[in-house]
């Protein structure tokens, strides 16, 4: 085949330190005693036994994640307790539940369980139970002692998600009062931050062995760079691609990206490019792995490769630690991510598209040598490598604190800023989540106690923005299309635009498109995807992404019976969307923008939010983009950029008095009100 343009790399070579064999699955016990953790059970054990918290550092594929717990187990010393271990992904605490419950010779579900949210497969012989660390904050929520378990351990914590952080504080917080045995578990070596928040001053020499370091075994991955830097890493992905399955021997590829965007576009690239392979080429099949992708669908990668055939996986960063999947010879690194952070006057959140750190790099250049000997292309220079930070910024230091500080109250902690965490926010981070929880109406303006709408509202497993939306819809008699529009907006792009059919894509959009602005065209798209009865081939001809759309359509369900809990039927408002328009601008009034009418340029209209008074203009993907005339106030969900807003709906101004008296009835300052609240609070 002929290549358009060849990405080429300067051949540099480093060892890393990687995990165990590929599983042999005729003898689970003899394959158990091969891992690099085993030579450590006893020292684990005994670790456990002696200490209140044990960190241990294992790197991907020691076998700590699926042996620990059954040594445990397997010990008798800690089954006064479920044994319970966090991951920070549903794919992960899935698949590797299934992988125990293999080994243990159990039905899933019996001996050995997962709980992740929409899902949960235990039972009351449940000993062992995998969980996402989302799941274990919820039910802190509603046991503040943990009381079921003895043991917990943590997984993955050097990724410092959020919820590992505040299950790090919380737990240690629970030790005091009652004995649970808690172990931390990284993969990378950097744990002077644990032993420091568990053990200060260096108390842990009381506890003896308090940290263990499982040694793995190491093959040797070739590291390969570019030259310059590429303009498109997608075109670089492709090209590098396709150069290992027409040039590279027997090995499955693994591509990180950053989103679903980008994987599907890769993915429609690859299946544009395999009908020009040689006759003789081998099969290649691509396989997706994104968080919003359906639970079959992610398990789909694990399947192994048949002869003849090379697996190239397209994934986020969920490969780069949470999961080992078999078969990886070649990791292909596009060097970005993406991730959340907080804008710093409106504390409203948009996602990013980022250089990743080093540390962020090496996990996914190990993945090539799962096995054996492998190789990784990053597609960027030497030097932007060598530029990268160390260690990205954990979440807690770059996301909107809402949900953190709700579900923190509702386990009984009332002082926020003082509490200890493992690593803290700033002051200033804290105090506009705050302020947004005071909007929504979640917290007391007076105590800053949890009101029964935040109590509410910490139940239902959302941000708050959307809880509170959902728990008003009841009052506006539209819960029914809330419902829709708040499973639509839980996965990501339910449009897509090949590139070689855009205008037809663009134009068959536009049948769903309501005057009213984007959520309801969202509405639209649900309620023709319920009457084709989720037709894929519908979805094709239309442009619309199935696999968004069946993942909406599994959480809706499972909203469906959170509601019940707290009290909301489904009700629809039988076509009277205005009442919808109303519900939004109630439930999300914190995110309105004005029109700034002596503000009109290059024929676009600026808008100016209510809280922050940030001045953007409507993206150009929105339907509201070519709207004369421009409304005179949206509903704005993501501020994207500096000059977008996207996912809008237009409101009428004149509304806000009428649906958030407290906040808009009187003449003075929103701001002001909104500061002396907070301060009171301070």
């Amino acid at each position: 085949m002929k290549k358009a343009k060849e990405v080429i790399f300067d051949n540099y070579t480093r060892n890393t330190s990687m995990p165990s064999k590929r599983v042999n699955r005729k003898n689970l016990e003899a394959e158990r005693k091969s891992l690099p953790v085993f030579a450590y059970r006893k020292d684990i054990i005994e670790s456990v036994k002696n200490n209140p918290t044990t960190i241990i550092v294992g790197e991907t594929g020691s076998g700590k994640t699926t042996q620990i717990a059954q040594y445990l187990l397997e010990s008798g010393y800690f089954n006064d307790g479920v044994i319970g271990i966090t991951q920070p992904r549903r794919v992960a605490a899935i698949t590797v539940a299934k992988r125990v419950a293999e080994e243990r010779g159990t039905e899933l579900g019996d001996e050995v369980g997962y709980s992740v949210r929409f899902d949960e497969c235990t039972s009351m012989n449940t000993c062992i139970k995998f969980l996402t660390d989302g799941m274990l904050l919820r039910e802190a929520m509603l046991d503040r002692e943990l009381s079921q378990y003895s043991v917990l351990i943590l997984d993955e914590a050097h990724e410092r998600s959020l919820q590992t952080d505040i299950l790090c504080s919380f737990i240690r917080y629970v030790q005091q009062s009652r004995k649970i045995r808690l172990i931390v578990m990284s993969a990378t070596i950097q744990c002077e931050l644990f032993e420091n928040f568990f053990y200060p001053n260096h108390s842990g020499s009381n506890f003896p062995n308090h940290i263990i370091q499982i040694k793995g075994r190491t093959f040797p991955v070739e590291i390969y760079y570019t030259p310059t830097p590429e303009p498109d890493y997608l075109e670089a992905a492709l090209i590098a691609i396709l150069q290992i399955h027409l040039d590279l021997p027997t090995g499955d590829i693994l591509v990180f990206l950053t989103g679903q965007e980008e994987i599907e576009s890769l993915a429609e690239m690859l299946e544009e490019k395999l009908p020009l392979f040689p006759k003789d080429a081998k099969s290649l099949l691509i396989y997706p792995l994104y968080a919003a992708l359906p639970p079959e669908q992610q398990l789909a990668v694990f399947t192994p490769t048949p002869p003849d055939s090379r697996k190239v996986i397209l994934s986020t960063n969920i490969a780069e630690s949470s999961v080992t999947i078999q078969g990886i010879k070649y990791v292909v690194d596009s060097g970005m991510i993406k991730i959340r952070v907080s804008q710093t006057t409106t504390g409203l959140e948009s996602l990013l598209v980022t250089p990743v750190s080093k540390s962020h790099a090496w996990q996914r250049s190990g993945r090539a040598g799962r096995e054996s000997a492998g190789k990784c292309f990053r597609l960027f220079p030497e030097d932007a490598f060598l530029a990268l930070p160390e260690d990205a910024v954990p979440e807690i230091q770059r996301c909107n604190l809402s949900s953190m500080i709700l579900q923190l109250k509702t386990m009984g902690i009332e002082d926020v800023l003082g509490f200890h965490y493992l690593q803290a926010p700033s002051r200033d981070s804290l105090k506009r989540s705050l302020e947004q929880l005071l909007l929504l109406g979640a917290l007391d303006r007076r105590s800053g106690s949890l009101t029964k709408l935040g109590r509410e509202m910490a139940l239902l497993p959302l941000d708050p923005l959307y809880s509170r939306l959902l728990i008003l819809s009841k009052e506006y008699h539209c819960s029914a299309e809330i419902l829709d529009i708040v499973s639509i907006l839980s996965v990501e792009n339910v449009f897509y635009s090949p590139r070689e059919e855009r205008e037809k894509a663009n134009v068959s959009h536009k049948r769903f498109a309501s005057v009213y602005g984007d959520h309801l065209t969202y509405l639209n798209v649900f309620h023709a995807y319920r009457e084709e009865k989720g037709n894929v081939q519908w979805c094709h001809d239309n442009y619309i992404n199935s696999r968004s759309m069946k993942t909406a359509v599994e959480i809706r369900k499972q909203l469906v019976g959170y509601c019940q809990k707290i009290g909301i039927e489904e009700i629809s408002c039988e076509g009277e969307f205005d009442q919808v328009r109303r519900c939004l601008a109630a439930g999300m009034f914190v995110q309105v923008a004005n029109r700034v009418k002596e503000v009109v340029k290059n024929s676009r209209c600026e808008y100016q939010t209510i809280i922050g008074h940030k001045t953007a203009a409507i993206h150009p993907a929105s339907v509201l983009f070519q709207r004369k005339p421009y409304p005179d106030a949206i509903q704005e969900l993501v501020y994207t950029t500096k000059e977008y807003f996207r996912g809008v709906t237009a409101i009428e101004a004149a509304w806000l008095p009428e649906l958030i008296p407290e906040w808009f009835s009187s003449k003075s300052n929103l701001d002001v009100c909104l500061i002396n609240s907070v301060h009171s609070l301070l």
